[in-house]
C-alpha cells in the first residue's frame, strides 16, 4: 500500500534524508518549503514521477489547503533549526510555526 505524504520544510536535513526513502518505497511525496536558504538538497528526487516540490509558506491557507485535501499522511517538521536564524530573521521568532486550519 502506498500513501500520499505531505512534508513541510522538506529541503532541510531530515527531509532531505526522509523524502528519498519514501519515494524509493513507492510513495507519493509533496514537499512544501520556502527554500529560504536556497538549498538544493532534493534535486536528486526530481526524476521521480511521485515527487512534487512546492515553494511556499506553510503558514498560509492558500498554500496548504489544496495540499491537505490530497494528503494521507502529514509530517510537520517546520522550524528554523539553526539557533542563529532568530538573529538573522527576527520576525521568525514572533510567528507561529504551525497555524490551525479549522
Amino acid at each position: 500500500m502506498t500513501y500520499q505524504y505531505s512534508r513541510d520544510r522538506g529541503a532541510g536535513y531530515i527531509g532531505s534524508t526522509l523524502v528519498p526513502r519514501l519515494l524509493e518505497a513507492g510513495h507519493k511525496v509533496t514537499v512544501v518549503d520556502n527554500f529560504l536558504f536556497k538549498q538544493a538538497t532534493l534535486n536528486n528526487c526530481c526524476h521521480y514521477d511521485n515527487f512534487l516540490p512546492v515553494k511556499g509558506d506553510i503558514r498560509t491557507e492558500r498554500t496548504m489547503l489544496p495540499l491537505l485535501k490530497t494528503a494521507d499522511v502529514i509530517i510537520p517538521l517546520a522550524a528554523l533549526s539553526v539557533p542563529r536564524s532568530a538573529i538573522w530573521i527576527p520576525l521568525a521568532r514572533k510567528r507561529p510555526t504551525m497555524m490551525p486550519l479549522r
